[in-house]
Parts: C-alpha cells; sequence; structure tokens
C-alpha cells in the first residue's frame, strides 16, 4: 500500500530519552533538525539496559485517507528489546477531548530501526499530542492539515442551541444560547448576532405584507440594537473551551429599529458566521391577532 509521508516538529520524552525533531511541512517554517541525543532506558519486559536514538515523528496518509502518526526508534544497544511503548494522548480543547493511543514495537532489534505507530483519531477540536511515556508528558501541537480547530476562528464555528422570547412586565425579552465551544477561548466581541423580529399589523397572515427582501429579509422587520455597541450583540465575556453562554436582550423604546413595535409574532437570530435560528412566537405576543405558519 502506498503512503504519503509529513513531517512534524516535535520533541519528545521517552523514559529517559530525549529528542528534537525536524520539519519538513509545506508552508510551514524551516527549523533546523536536532540530532537525537543518546540516553538509557529500561524495557518493561527483559528489565536490560539499553540505548536508543529517536526519529522524527510522521504522520503518514494512506490512499484511503486514513492517518497513522509514527515515531522511528532505533535500538543502538546491543540487546533486543521486547513490546517496545509509546503513548501518545490526542487532546481536543475541552478536558474531556482526549482518545489515547499506543504504538507498539514488538522486538526492538540492536542496530534497527522500528516504528511505533497508532491510528490518528479525528474529532472536533482535536489539535495536539500529548507524548506521556515516562517523566513529564511533553505537547506538541498537530500541523494545520490534520487538526481540527476550525482553522483558528473557534468564533466562526459556534452555533445555536435554541432560541425563545419571554413577555416580562410587559415588555419583550429575547434568548439565545449556544452550543457548547469545543474550541479555542472565545475571546470578548468575536461573536456577532443579528437579532430581529417580525411586526404583526394585521389580523390574518394573507393581509400581511411579508414580502422578502433579498433571501431573508421582510419589510415588516424590527431589529434589536444592542445598547453596548449600539449595533449587533456581541459576547461581553471570553466563552471558554466545553462552555456555553446565553445571549439576552429587552425589545424597548431604544433598542427597536426602525420603530417599537405593538405586536410581533417570529423571532429570528443570526450569527455573523452563518447560522441562523428562527421561531414564531405564542399567541401572547400578538393576541386577538390570528397564529402565522408561514416561514
Amino acid at each position: 500500500m502506498k503512503i504519503r509521508f509529513i513531517c512534524i516538529t516535535l520533541s519528545v520524552i521517552f523514559f529517559s530519552a530525549t529528542v528534537n525533531a525536524g520539519v519538513n511541512i509545506s508552508n510551514a517554517p524551516q527549523v533546523k533538525k536536532i540530532t537525537p541525543q543518546i540516553n538509557r532506558i529500561v524495557t518493561s519486559k527483559k528489565n536490560m539496559p539499553i540505548t536508543i536514538e529517536i526519529g522524527d515523528i510522521e504522520i503518514v496518509t494512506t490512499l484511503a485517507d486514513t492517518h497513522f502518526w509514527q515515531l522511528g526508534i532505533t535500538n543502538t544497544s546491543s540487546h533486543s528489546a521486547e513490546e517496545f511503548k509509546v503513548f501518545v494522548d490526542v487532546e481536543g480543547f475541552r478536558e474531556e477531548d482526549r482518545v489515547s493511543t499506543v504504538g507498539t514495537v514488538e522486538r526492538l532489534e540492536p542496530g534497527r530501526t522500528h516504528f511505533a505507530r497508532a491510528k490518528l483519531p479525528q474529532f472536533e477540536g482535536m489539535h495536539q499530542f500529548r507524548i506521556r511515556t515516562g517523566g513529564a508528558p511533553k505537547v506538541v501541537q498537530i500541523p494545520r492539515p490534520f487538526r481540527r480547530d476550525a482553522n483558528g476562528n473557534p468564533a466562526g464555528a459556534l452555533k445555536i442551541n435554541r432560541i425563545w422570547a419571554r413577555m416580562l412586565g410587559g415588555k419583550i425579552r429575547w434568548y439565545m444560547k449556544t452550543e457548547p465551544n469545543v474550541y479555542g477561548p472565545i475571546l470578548p466581541n468575536k461573536v456577532k448576532l443579528m437579532v430581529t423580529f417580525r411586526e404583526r399589523k394585521k389580523e390574518y397572515c394573507h393581509q400581511e405584507a411579508f414580502k422578502k427582501i433579498g433571501y431573508m429579509d421582510h419589510q415588516q422587520l424590527i431589529s434589536y440594537i444592542s445598547p453596548e455597541t449600539h449595533n449587533m450583540v456581541t459576547n461581553k465575556a471570553v466563552i471558554k473551551p466545553g462552555e456555553s453562554m446565553t445571549f439576552s436582550g429587552e425589545l424597548n423604546q431604544s433598542t427597536a429599529k426602525p420603530h417599537l413595535p405593538d405586536k410581533v409574532d417570529r423571532l429570528t437570530v443570526e450569527m455573523l458566521s452563518g447560522d441562523k435560528e428562527s421561531v414564531l412566537l405564542p399567541g401572547s405576543f400578538f393576541a386577538p391577532y390570528k397564529e402565522c405558519t408561514d416561514e
């Protein structure tokens, strides 16, 4: 089976063996290769000290588009080692996003180079390796073509969980809850929302002038204007990995544009990233008018 090789910059702690490896990736900065140090370790089965050299960490892609990580290990001693293991955790931004993998060399013969290899998992937020084969774990970033971190734009990948509205004290208040953030921290003012209500003027829907403007708008849309930004709604605080955030606001004389409507029957929230939700409101928002079922 044909395979393609892409090398990753990596420093590995393997029991007491330490190495800094080079980079050979298109569009990646060129890093000078550092010759691996030779250190003495103890094998788990024979309990016999051997010396090794550890080469570059590579990602191997088969023609079936299956990815593996692999690590070249050279036994520089005169003794063999059996079931030589390399432990690599593939991690996301959330604590629960961690997949443990193990690459095993069944027999590491003297003077020979063998590869420890394991399949590279795929899940949202995956972005780094954690090597944990003795000593302090070493964290290494996965190259961009193989990581799944929303192309470095976590705000652009945040999704809407649900939207709703309530009538509180005669005032209309809207809410939007996001899905949990599975990517890196989202800094303040990076999430942008457009919030609109549809105004009701007639008793029956067929009497209304709900003509679309462009691909989504209606002539009777009322925009919610954030009092903090005087524009779209944004996140005031950081949204950490694993967290969701609930946005809300009151539709009143100062936040409704072009004017404060008497009755509304639909709430729509659209994120600047493109995710959009729209819901019909309960009859209490537009009584005694009849409910609409149009989109």
